[in-house]
């Protein structure tokens, strides 16, 4: 114990001396360290100081595609003529899979595909609308395709991007040498949620029974639900 030695009345010591030990009091209490809250971990740091801190497991990469800047490509994939589904190439938290219906005869279709997030110079894009898509996937057939109506099961196209229980709008146009872009076909649908994020499992409706008469088309993803019919 700290004792304070005065000379002269006892009075004036004992007030000194609780005087000093009300300050060495106040001083120890504002000196003292505040504990961080029990939530007060790496991530939650990251998060106070604006850094995106990824939630979502990594998009697996497609067999064989090959990854730019701008854009990540497979440069053929097979189509099986009872339906089934293509690897969408991943890129920056996009990728997963696109399911196509049954094709028309008996000719084995193969595709190319290209999945960007911008339309960059040496794409082909349709002409920029009043919406900015999220999502741009390049189609080049070998041939010209034609779909029965009916779009199977199996894996979706996936992001981290989507968000479970929101809508999205699926559209595809096709390119016509000559004469430009087609109107395009559309449909809604509200994203599930999956480890990678959010995921759209009938993006491949937009085949339903349509016949290519060219071999090169676009699919866009925009946010919301821009058209009433549902995919």
């Amino acid at each position: 114990m700290v004792r304070f030695n005065f000379p002269g009345s006892p009075r004036w010591g004992f007030l000194i001396s609780a005087l000093a030990i009300a300050l060495l009091a106040g001083c120890a209490g504002q000196s003292s360290i505040t504990p961080p809250p029990a939530n007060w971990g790496a991530a939650d740091t990251l998060q106070r100081l604006g850094t995106n801190v990824p939630d979502f497991t990594p998009v697996p990469k497609c067999k064989g595609q090959k990854l730019t800047k701008y854009y990540a490509e497979v440069a053929k994939e097979a189509m099986k003529t009872s339906g089934g589904s293509l690897c969408v190439p991943a890129f920056s938290g996009w990728g997963g899979a696109l399911q196509y219906p049954k094709t028309y005869g008996s000719y084995g279709y193969n595709v190319k595909l290209i999945s960007s997030t911008k339309a960059y110079s040496g794409g082909n894009f349709p002409p920029a609308g009043s919406q900015k898509p999220i999502f741009y996937l390049q189609l080049a057939f070998n041939s010209f395709p034609g779909f029965y109506p009916t779009l199977p099961k199996g894996n979706p196209l996936v992001s981290s991007h989507l968000i479970p229980k929101k809508s999205y709008t699926v559209e595809l146009s096709e390119y016509l040498y000559g004469l430009g872009w087609s109107s395009a076909i559309s449909c809604y649908q509200v994203a599930a949620k999956s480890k990678y994020g959010g995921s759209l499992a009938a993006v491949g409706a937009v085949f339903d029974q349509l016949t290519f008469r060219e071999k090169t088309g676009d699919i866009e993803i925009f946010a919301g639900a821009l058209v009433t019919n549902k995919c």
